[in-house]
């Protein structure tokens, strides 16, 4: 995935702040991942110091794997076991926000 910040984002931050678009575009690619290809796990790889994108993927289920550093930038791997991707809850969340910012 890629994350961008509000000075290069091509989408006015305004917009972007109107919605859970993060979550409602991960949510896709999980249920893409788990549902259409069936593999059995995903691992993610984010900044340690990425805290809102951490705990975003630990709502989803992620559990931290193992630390690397590159270039002496620290990142977590989180993975995601099919058997405990439970998306009912941010998918209700997402339906809300859809309705609400009239998607």
């Amino acid at each position: 995935m890629i994350w961008i910040t509000p000075s290069d984002a091509s989408v006015p931050y305004s917009v972007a702040a109107a919605g859970p678009f993060a979550l409602e575009s991960d949510l896709m690619l999980l249920h893409f991942a788990f549902e259409t290809l069936r593999v059995e796990k995903v691992l993610a790889v984010i900044r340690s110091d990425s805290g809102k994108v951490l705990s975003m993927n630990r709502r989803f289920g992620f559990r931290d794997a193992a630390l690397r550093t590159v270039r002496a930038v620290e990142f977590r791997e989180l993975v995601l076991e099919a058997a405990r991707f439970d998306p009912a809850r941010l998918d209700a969340l997402v339906s809300y926000w859809s309705n609400r910012v009239g998607h």
